[in-house]
């Protein structure tokens, strides 16, 4: 901008002398009062129906909440942020006290965690927790964990007459001889046998030792029988190998319950699967099941609550029975299972070792 546009410009902005604006003043209007009157009179009338109305909206307000039970609900801005802070802060102190009472009682932080996030599965891996929202669009169990309880033995027991329950083991060559007849008498209605593995290491496909004598004495005691394979394999075509090698293995016997994929990590120790993806392993289950199942058996999936809420896709097995392991006094998954693992030290008369202990919610 220009200097000499910028002082033309002030210059006409100076004010006139003050005799012409006095002159100016003398011939005022008489209707400039009136204005003013006029102006402040419908400033008065805007309040005075501002002032109205929010005392109709307060009413209404007040009317909604006593209607509704609420009391004294009517705060300053002030008094409302103040109580809202002291409520934080109560909060705060609540479950800080909880945690304390929790904590002294002997609770573990994993059950705390699990009492608390109930939306959540809570799981601990590798010195962390982890936290998987529930899938509430998948089938849930039905099951009132109110109703179970452990015998004296340490066999769980299910109160409620909705489901009926029943009592099974699943062994292997590390329970070594078995005497099948004081199984069944010992109330063991079914076991499944470990029918092979493959190595985590080397990848090599092997039977156990012990099915052949394990099945044919299970069978000849009158249990029902089903059997499981440890599960290393990495590819679909892997999952397949597995799986027809269970097929050709169970072939002499009579198989009536569930032919089962194990999926499980091995702890402290490097392994085929763990670098798979939940996608990729998911694959490989759905791959072994679906070849068992055209076999003519029944598939199912076992796994832990990590294997279940992380290592695999549950929502792509709907399709299959579950056969979950928690050693704990009641099952925590929340989604549908048929089998529930719940100790692997159990005690069972013809068994001489511990064994695992299973209780289950259908038959087969």
């Amino acid at each position: 901008m220009n200097t000499q546009n910028i002082n033309q410009e002030n210059l006409s902005r100076q004010p006139k002398p003050q005799r012409q604006q006095k002159a100016k003043r003398q011939k005022a209007s008489p209707y400039r009062y009136l204005l003013i009157l006029a102006v402040v009179t419908i400033i008065a009338v805007v309040s005075i129906i501002a002032a109205v109305s929010a005392n109709i909206k307060y009413r209404r307000q007040q009317k909604a909440y006593v209607e509704a039970g609420i009391s004294n609900p009517a705060y300053s801005m002030d008094v409302a942020n103040k109580m809202a802070q002291a409520a934080e802060a109560q909060g705060r102190q609540a479950v800080l006290d909880n945690m304390r009472e929790n904590f002294s009682n002997g609770t573990s932080t994993i059950s705390y965690l699990k009492k608390t996030f109930t939306d959540k599965i809570v799981f601990a891996d590798d010195g962390r927790y982890v936290f998987v929202d529930i899938n509430k669009s998948l089938p849930m169990h039905n099951l009132n964990l109110s109703a179970f309880s452990k015998d004296d033995r340490g066999f769980m027991n299910y109160s409620d007459a909705a489901i009926q329950t029943h009592r099974g083991i699943d062994v292997s060559k590390y329970q070594g001889d078995i005497d099948w007849s004081q199984v069944k008498t010992d109330g063991i209605e079914y076991a499944f046998l470990r029918v092979g593995y493959r190595s985590y290491g080397t990848g090599i496909i092997k039977e156990d030792e012990a099915f052949k004598t394990n099945a044919a004495g299970a069978i000849q005691n009158g249990l029902n029988v089903g059997a499981y394979f440890f599960s290393q394999a990495i590819t679909t075509a892997e999952a397949e190998e597995e799986a027809d090698f269970v097929i050709n293995t169970l072939k002499p016997f009579k198989i009536n319950y569930p032919v089962v994929i194990d999926v499980e990590e091995i702890v402290n120790d490097s392994y085929r699967q763990e670098n798979l993806s939940q996608g990729e392993l998911t694959d490989a289950v759905i791959a072994f099941c679906e070849r068992i199942k055209a076999a003519g058996y029944t598939p199912m999936i076992y796994a832990n609550i990590k294997g279940f809420a992380s290592l695999v896709d549950i929502s792509r097995l709907t399709a299959y029975d579950k056969w979950y392991a928690d050693y704990n006094q009641t099952p925590y998954i929340p989604y549908d299972i048929s089998i529930w693992q719940y100790s692997e030290s159990g005690k069972v008369n013809g068994i001489s070792t511990n064994v695992d202990l299973n209780i289950s919610f259908k038959t087969w």
